[in-house]
């Protein structure tokens, strides 16, 4: 599997389009907490036009937070207010906290490793989870790169030089 940009500073391994029960409409809002360019929205442009080749509905991104903050949408999204949102794993984790393990540094070593565990049994009781806890699903996920620490004092690679410090 070919990734684009393997090595980048932060993962916030975004659950993605999160959607609710007003998904009935024809025509549907995608919130989108980053802007232009950002992985989330080159998800929701893909979402889009598959959306419309396969289907009569149609829908429309919302970026740099115009709806709300992350955390609002998630909300708004369980609240059927609000269609879909695309956001970062750690902003659903406050509504379903076995999310927040995404958000550890050093939680995975590679982009590989990390699509073949949200693609898992793993990822599959956090989808599972979360509808359990807040109401949403996670119908995908994207990735924007790897959370990592730092200091002034010596590089961290691993949680054996962080307990060093």
């Amino acid at each position: 599997m070919k990734h684009k940009n393997k090595i980048t500073k932060v993962l916030s391994l975004t659950a993605g389009l999160l959607f609710s029960a007003s998904t009935l409409a024809a025509n549907w809002n995608i919130a989108v907490g980053d802007g232009g360019g950002s992985a989330q929205e080159a998800l929701g442009l893909k979402f889009i036009e598959r959306l419309e080749a396969k289907t009569d509905h149609s829908a429309k991104l919302f970026l740099n937070g115009q709806l709300g903050s992350e955390q609002d949408t998630v909300n708004d999204a369980a609240l059927g207010t609000l269609d879909f949102s695309i956001v970062a794993s750690n902003n659903i984790a406050p509504f379903s906290p076995t999310l927040g393990i995404l958000s550890l540094p050093y939680i995975f070593e590679n982009l590989d490793q990390a699509v073949s565990v949200v693609s898992g049994p793993i990822g599959a009781e956090l989808v599972e989870n979360t509808i359990r806890d807040s109401g949403v699903r996670i119908v995908g996920w994207t990735y924007s790169g790897f959370r990592v620490l730092s200091n002034s004092k010596r590089p961290i690679k691993s949680w054996l030089t962080w307990t060093a410090l």
